[in-house]
Parts: structure tokens; sequence; C-alpha cells
């Protein structure tokens, strides 16, 4: 019966690693998304200065 517990423990510690890893990856990939889109918004805020509002 002890085994067993300590079967649950372990097979809880790699599912709370997995889910830190996967944590991690999104945080990441929501950072890079972050990143285009102030890029993206700087690249225009830079077209739209030199160019009328209008023609656009």
């Amino acid at each position: 019966m002890n085994d067993f517990f300590n079967d649950l423990k372990a097979i809880k510690k790699e599912l709370t690693k997995e889910q830190t890893k996967l944590e991690q990856e999104k945080t990441k990939i929501e950072e890079s998304i972050k990143q285009r889109e102030k890029r993206l918004q700087d690249e225009f805020l830079k077209y739209a200065k030199d160019a009328c509002i209008k023609k656009i």
C-alpha cells in the first residue's frame, strides 16, 4: 500500500514539472507576441507620421 502512495507522489511530481515547463513556454510565446505587436505598432506610427492619415 505504501508503494501505491509513493507512486502517486512520483506521478504528481512529474506532472508538476511538466506543467511548469508548459507555463514557461506559454510565457515565452506571450512575450514574443507582445514584442511583435510593439514592433508593428512602432512601424505603423513611423509610417503614419510621414503620410497623410486620410490617404491610408
